[in-house]
């Protein structure tokens, strides 16, 4: 006789058992959510918080007897477990912050803010849970065949509406009665599209709680709310399908559907390794920056690590890197360079370039390059860096560059030319410099970053593409060869696709704003609406003065430049219909 009486059960009464566990676990994650954003989103006695801290502990504990549940209705309780080691893990953390949490509350019960300090761990164990219960929701919920382009697009809609609502609670802002729906809808936009331009002081006017909302935001943003739900799914061991797989193109490059589980590993682990690495060297490069203690120091290390690879450009100081004491640290603007263009690259170029499996492939067989896209990438942003770090230093060594010396302007330059592009960082005053300057900076913006980056922009591939379509144009041929390979015509579309959005946006963004913000020199206007679509966030110092019509243009150019124009255009469009014959050619005279 079994000792566990649930297997002896028919099988469609497990199944039955199971997914009433289901629904009320789900149920109890909703209530877990709610009390988070009450417990963090207002501020609360002593007292209340012990109260709510104490909910939480029951909803951990609710998860932990689903977890048991499950397992006592599973046939193969070995494999079951093997299968669901990393959600044991969490929930073993779980545990462990309850019990520190109960054993210090009761050592430490004198001290008025004990039980939001030490309910942190509990609150954040629950976080970890909701959202892997959220992430397998999520991908049962797409497995409607919906297009991947719309679930891209309505993934980014979600994360901007959550983001805005938790922005406009009272505990997350300095400013009286909260942030307006428009200004927080505004910042929401910012970091989820890792812009960077803001309407308030993110160093100021956000509180602590405010700033992990932000960044949570840009770093959700930055791999993109699917990639993250199917790194969580993957981890509990469910299968990603070919619909779903099909969900996160950009990280696919180059790879079979078979492989998005070990791809979407690779490219977190990669994400968390580069930041941790910018995070250990900012850390010891802050100098001797007064900072209130230890914990101030880490956190201001974190957040702007973070910033700098998903090239969020959002900083904890009021006016950038450009702050006194700040903008004299070199050493520190070229390691933030680096995480810049790291983050500017492109998953699927990082993992083709730092993957230990392509690492080891190219030194058993040598012959093995990159790929195409690989080398398209590297080179264009290398040339691009270049081009900007001396156009810069010619055009700036006697204005904002003048009073420092040779190395100094060329790391100034440079670090312009990398986050021009894709980051919004600052070191100079970038409401000092010349016109011919802007120019530079509005043409780098405009390209952007790499296909399958957390950059905006019409893309270094795209760029690329139609220059080698205009050379192969002027010497006659048909055709695009590039690194003997033949790009085809479709290809070439899609670039000049794209290409052509991205000008009718600005097109359009710069005449709205003429209109709107009249009083605002138009060059001022041009330079913030080509920093908004590519998601770079330098700014003229007009952004919070903007009137609503000119924040929700810049809202749209945003949003836009992040899912991509063609993207967007995509799922908004109808499907087409297929067409099994060919029209006569017409010519056409063009030029």
């Amino acid at each position: 006789m079994s000792l566990n009486p649930f297997s002896n059960l028919p099988i469609r009464y497990r199944k039955q058992a199971l997914d009433i566990n289901t629904v009320v676990t789900r149920i109890v994650a909703t209530i877990g959510t709610a009390l988070l954003v009450y417990l963090y989103g207002f501020n609360h006695t002593a007292r209340v918080q012990r109260v709510l801290t104490g909910i939480a502990i029951g909803v951990l504990v609710v998860f932990v007897i689903s977890y048991v549940s499950r397992w006592l209705f599973t046939s193969k309780k070995t494999s079951f477990l093997k299968k669901t080691k990393w959600e044991i893990a969490f929930l073993v953390l779980a545990v462990v912050s309850v019990l520190f949490y109960l054993v210090a509350n009761t050592l430490f019960s004198s001290l008025n803010l004990t039980s939001f300090y030490l309910g942190l761990p509990v609150s954040v164990s629950l976080l970890l849970l909701i959202f892997f219960e959220a992430s397998q929701f999520l991908f049962q919920v797409i497995e409607v065949k919906v297009r991947p382009s719309v679930v891209f697009v309505a993934s980014f809609l979600l994360l901007i509406v959550v983001g805005t609502g938790l922005l406009m609670l009272p505990a997350m802002s300095t400013v009286p009665n909260g942030l307006s729906v428009i200004d927080a809808f505004f910042m929401s936009t910012s970091a989820s599209c890792v812009t960077g331009l803001a309407v308030i002081d993110t160093a100021t006017d956000l509180t602590t709680r405010g700033q992990l909302v932000i960044l949570g935001l840009f770093q959700i943003g930055g791999l993109g709310i699917l990639a993250f739900a199917a790194f969580f799914t993957s981890l509990l061991n469910a299968e990603l399908r070919i619909h779903q797989a099909k969900m996160i193109p950009d990280y696919l490059d180059g790879e079979t559907l078979g492989s998005a589980r070990s791809l979407l590993k690779r490219i977190v682990f990669l994400t968390v390794f580069i930041e941790a690495g910018t995070f250990i060297a900012m850390m010891y490069l802050w100098g001797d920056y007064p900072f209130s203690g230890w914990g101030e120091r880490i956190f201001f290390s974190f957040f702007h690590a973070a910033s700098a690879f998903c090239n969020a450009g959002f900083s904890l100081f009021s006016q950038g890197f450009y702050e006194p004491v700040i903008r004299d640290m070199y050493v520190l603007h070229a390691i933030t360079s680096v995480a810049i263009v790291l983050g500017s690259l492109g998953f699927a170029t990082l993992n083709n370039i730092f993957s230990p499996q392509q690492l080891r492939q190219r030194l058993e067989k040598p012959w093995i390059d990159w790929h195409l896209s690989t080398k398209i990438a590297v080179n264009t942003t290398i040339i691009l860096l270049i081009v900007g770090t001396l156009g810069f230093y010619w055009l700036e060594k006697s204005n904002t560059l003048s009073g420092i010396n040779l190395t100094e302007s060329l790391i100034s330059s440079f670090f312009q030319s990398a986050t021009a592009r894709t980051a919004g960082f600052n070191t100079v005053d970038i409401s000092q410099i010349t016109v011919p300057a802007m120019v530079l900076l509005i043409f780098l913006m405009f390209i952007g970053g790499s296909s399958g980056s957390t950059a905006g922009g019409i893309k270094t591939s795209t760029f690329f593409l139609l220059v080698a379509s205009v050379i192969s144009t002027s010497r006659g041929s048909s055709q695009i060869e590039i690194g003997n390979r033949h790009i085809s015509s479709g290809i070439v579309s899609k670039a000049l696709s794209i290409f052509f959005y991205g000008i009718a946006i600005n097109l359009i963004g710069v005449f709205i704003l003429s209109i709107s913000e009249s009083q605002l020199p138009l060059v001022d206007i041009t330079f913030e609406q080509v920093s908004a679509f590519g998601t770079v966030g330098l700014s003229r110092g007009i952004t919070t003065s903007l009137s609503s019509v000119g924040k929700i243009v810049i809202i749209a150019t945003m949003f836009l430049g992040r899912v991509g124009t063609l993207t967007f255009a995509i799922a908004l469009s109808t499907r087409a219909i297929s067409q099994n014959y060919k029209l006569p050619e017409e010519e056409l005279m063009v030029g």
